[in-house]
């Protein structure tokens, strides 16, 4: 198939072969901090809708009324919310040697929890731990573990609500055997991983593919993003799907070897409903085996 100024489009594969099947256990979800503003969440959940995506990808929120608005805004428009995403985990770490700061970073968990035990969610997205000057990486290890085993798995267990842990994090769990380790060593089934492909910071080992294949029974998600690195001018530039430096096309083939990975969520910057729409198409490129900037009707 002949693309401007005369490349040839060839799926996986080489040119012999038919673009990949559409996974029919996956599904594709779009972060709700990507839409765009609206009066209420029925006009911002529709144009998610109308882009053609199966679920929504939602930050936490505290008010009920809102979570209220929300879940029912997502079932006049058909869709799923397949995650939560717990940003407060970010802002107060599980790891933090500070009492206070750990216990509201617990209290927004069980909350987020909670709100997605409502909207039957499948998972609660969180940043396992926070290394910085006062909690080096094994007390970050420890002190979250902690927390996790005795306040939070046993939670989500009574509400069925996987907690996945996006990997890699910031200074934290910046390997495959790391972040199986982290995961074997709570001992729980409720405990599982939300990958994010790229991450700005570099210092993650391994790539995409390698993790897919490595973590593989506990892997839950994807988090599609793009970024292109400029090591000579030492910048990390965020792009839309496919106009990146990401390996789409081995990501792609590397899926069938994490059986528990259900869904894929588009996690970038926001946009307009044109934008929402190219970000479902570009999507649906990658999952039948192609870069996602690149496809049939190019």
């Amino acid at each position: 198939m002949p693309l401007a100024g005369g490349q040839i489009l060839r799926p996986l594969g080489g040119s012999s072969q038919q673009p990949l099947p559409h996974p029919p256990a996956i599904r594709r979800a779009v972060r709700t901090s990507m839409l765009p503003s609206g009066p209420d969440w029925t006009s911002r959940i529709g144009i998610a809708a109308a882009a053609g995506f199966d679920g929504l990808d939602v930050e936490a929120v505290d008010s009920p009324v809102e979570a209220d608005e929300i879940a029912r805004a997502a079932a006049q428009h058909k869709l799923a919310i397949e995650s939560v995403v717990c940003t407060a985990t970010a802002r107060y770490p599980l790891s933090s040697a500070d009492p206070a700061i750990q216990a509201k970073g617990v209290a927004a968990l069980k909350t987020a929890l909670t709100a997605a035990a409502m909207w039957r969610a499948e998972s609660v997205v969180i940043t396992p731990a926070v290394v910085d000057d006062t909690t080096p990486p094994i007390a970050a290890w420890t002190r979250s573990q902690a927390v996790l085993r005795d306040q939070i798995l046993p939670l989500a267990g009574g509400f069925k609500v996987y907690v996945a842990i996006e990997v890699p994090a910031d200074k934290f769990i910046l390997s495959p055997a790391e972040c199986n380790r982290y995961i074997d060593e709570l001992r729980s089934p409720w405990i599982r991983a939300s990958l994010r492909v790229c991450n700005g910071s570099g210092a993650a080992t391994g790539t995409p593919p390698e993790w897919i294949r490595e973590v593989a029974r506990r892997l839950t998600g994807l988090r599609l993003n793009d970024r292109h690195l400029d090591p000579a001018a030492g910048t990390s530039e965020g792009r839309n799907l496919g106009d990146g430096d990401v390996d789409w096309q081995a990501i792609r083939k590397a899926m069938p070897d994490a059986p528990f990975l259900t869904w894929v969520t588009a996690d970038l910057d926001g946009g307009d409903r044109a934008y929402i729409s190219d970000v479902r198409v570009r999507v649906d490129k990658f999952l039948a085996g192609f870069r996602p900037g690149i496809g049939p009707g190019d």
